[in-house]
């Protein structure tokens, strides 16, 4: 989007930018993004759509050489460190070696795929990703914290409802009850109840009321299927309790800059705005130790900004927009880019009957047939089913 829009949409309503408030210049399929490359196609957009005021970036190696150059012989040019990927760097740092948290992970992997076909499902762990994992820290820390509440609600009905005695219920109950409760309760072995209520009733024929009164929430809490079956697959997580807290205030601090650069934009003022926003923050060193990183960050980046102008401090719209992409593509029988990508078009614009009636009469399937074979070639499906071809110009093994 142009300069102008943004700061005319930020004085106007502060709210986040929408895929709609975007406009792809241009979109370029290369074979490598060398440095050279990179810098060439900046140059060829600058002078069909005008030179730019801020190029944000991830810093990935495949482009953070090319904008370098291309900010070498362009130094007016803002270049500015996407925010959000500096987020996952300072987690990765913080995180990869820290032997706690790489336990965590690796037990929400685990559970996973343990979990999925229970009835423990709907307490499965987010996915983790393959690429870029540090992204999505927070969906886990947050399902981890939402887990721990859940258990704090001492209701497992919706794991399984059913009580059982049982050589397991026996088992855990043998340094809670005398002896003489436990033979009358090991002569139902096996007996089951439907729910709470229906067990208490068991257990009070079985052990009588006053026993009942004083060992029921005990003996019910050995006896409860649901209850059990969290513990086997997710007990574990009770031990994180402390870390996943921890984890959950140093999100926090950073959410809260995240907030500030969404609605106000990154200026000269964003160091002093973080300041005053942070300057009650918890003592706690986590804390304070993420709260001096946006600082650092901000002592670098801000400062790029010219006096009373405001730039952008994520690319987080650009990467939404590639996450609805990859939606339309992974529908593709074989991985690969093709003439899905214009759907990063379709996402920026806000479609209405009039606009899809209008490309429907002026654009034809034709002509973006040639457009896709001149741009990516025969398809990777068209290749691989001449490749396994049978036909008899092929030769049979006998």
């Amino acid at each position: 989007m142009s300069h102008q829009k943004w700061s005319e949409k930020l004085q106007s309503d502060r709210k986040n930018l929408q895929h709609h408030d975007l406009e792809v210049l241009a979109i370029e399929v290369v074979e490598t993004t060398r440095g050279e490359i990179i810098k060439f196609l900046i140059n060829q957009l600058a002078n069909t759509v005008g030179k730019p005021v801020q190029i944000i970036s991830d810093h990935g190696s495949d482009l953070k050489k090319g904008i370098e150059l291309y900010i070498t012989e362009n130094p007016e040019v803002i270049y500015t460190y996407d925010f959000t990927h500096q987020i996952a760097l300072w987690l990765k740092q913080e995180l990869s070696n820290n032997q706690k948290f790489q336990e965590f992970l690796h037990q929400c992997n685990l559970t996973r795929s343990q979990i999925q076909q229970t009835a423990l499902s709907f307490l499965i762990p987010t996915a983790q990703r393959s690429k870029a994992r540090y992204h999505n820290i927070e969906l886990l820390v947050n399902w981890g914290l939402n887990v721990l509440q859940y258990w704090s609600k001492q209701d497992f009905s919706l794991i399984s409802s059913q009580f059982i005695i049982d050589r397991e219920t026996l088992l855990i109950l043998r340094e809670e009850l005398d002896q003489t409760s436990l033979s009358k309760l090991a002569q139902n072995l096996g007996e089951t109840a439907s729910d709470s209520n229906s067990f208490y009733q068991l257990i009070t024929e079985k052990i009588g009321r006053e026993q009942c009164e004083k060992k029921g929430k005990i003996i019910s809490q050995a006896a409860e299927v649901g209850r059990r079956k969290f513990l086997e697959k997710l007990g574990w997580l009770l031990t994180y309790e402390k870390e996943l807290h921890i984890y959950a205030e140093i999100l926090k601090v950073f959410d809260l800059a995240k907030k500030q650069f969404h609605q106000q934009g990154l200026h000269q003022e964003s160091l002093q705005d973080w300041l005053e926003l942070t300057e009650k923050f918890s003592d706690s060193p986590w804390v304070r130790a993420s709260q001096e990183k946006v600082t650092q960050y901000l002592a670098i980046e801000a400062q790029k900004v010219p006096p009373n102008q405001t730039f952008l401090a994520t690319s987080d719209i650009i990467e939404s927009i590639f996450g609805k992409y990859k939606i339309f593509s992974d529908s593709s029988t074989c991985s690969e880019i093709n003439e899905m990508i214009l759907t990063l078009l379709l996402s920026t614009t806000k479609l209405t009957p009039d606009q899809v009636l209008q490309a429907m009469e002026s654009i034809q399937i034709a002509n973006v047939t040639a457009w896709s074979k001149e741009v990516f070639g025969q398809s990777m499906l068209s290749k691989r089913k001449v490749a396994f071809s049978t036909e008899e110009n092929y030769t049979k093994v006998a």
